[in-house]
């Protein structure tokens, strides 16, 4: 009985460990998700201005 006590222990730590490093594998993987998710919303608003200008200045010169 104590031996399969032990076992079940062992088994219930080693589960916390896998999930735990599970956890922090999953944030770093959002961390980098949410830096891409900004740097393409910053890139977008670049784009964005860009491209107003660009039709000011053409509508500028055209009028």
């Amino acid at each position: 009985l104590e031996n399969k006590f032990k076992e079940i222990k062992k088994l219930s730590v080693d589960y916390k460990d896998d999930r735990d490093k599970e956890v922090e594998e999953l944030k770093s993987r959002f961390d980098e998700l949410k830096k891409t998710v900004e740097e393409n919303q910053t890139n977008y608003s670049e784009i964005l201005n860009k491209a107003s200008e660009s039709i000011n200045s053409f509508i500028t010169k055209a009028v």
